[in-house]
């Protein structure tokens, strides 16, 4: 009888959370804002600033204006001369320094 317990308390458990999974669900959609990256990995922006900055794996940063509009000439452009690519190598990663707008330092 113990045994017969356990598992119909098990089952009502998994009912009851089936139902809690359908009845809270919440639909979410995506929404594409700005395209045209290769290997995106980070997106960042400074203190102050609207534009987005784009950091792409092979060496590119770009700058999207709040208008989801990409700037034609990017931010920053490395080749293979500075990086190396591929696999887990690459630029990965940007930081703006807390005064950038006065400073424009950048890591």
């Amino acid at each position: 009888m113990c045994m017969n317990h356990r598992v119909m308390k098990t089952i009502f458990i998994f009912l009851i959370s089936i139902f809690s999974f359908f009845t809270y669900s919440q639909n979410i959609g995506l929404t594409s804002f700005a395209t045209g990256f290769i290997s995106p990995v980070e997106i960042a922006h400074p203190n102050n600033d609207s534009r987005l900055f784009i950091v792409e794996q092979g060496g590119k940063i770009k700058i999207v204006n709040p208008n989801g509009i990409t700037n034609a000439t990017p931010f920053l452009t490395l080749t293979n001369a500075t990086i190396s690519t591929g696999g887990e190598r690459g630029l990965l990663g940007l930081t703006f320094h807390p005064n950038y707008d006065t400073n424009g330092f950048f890591s």
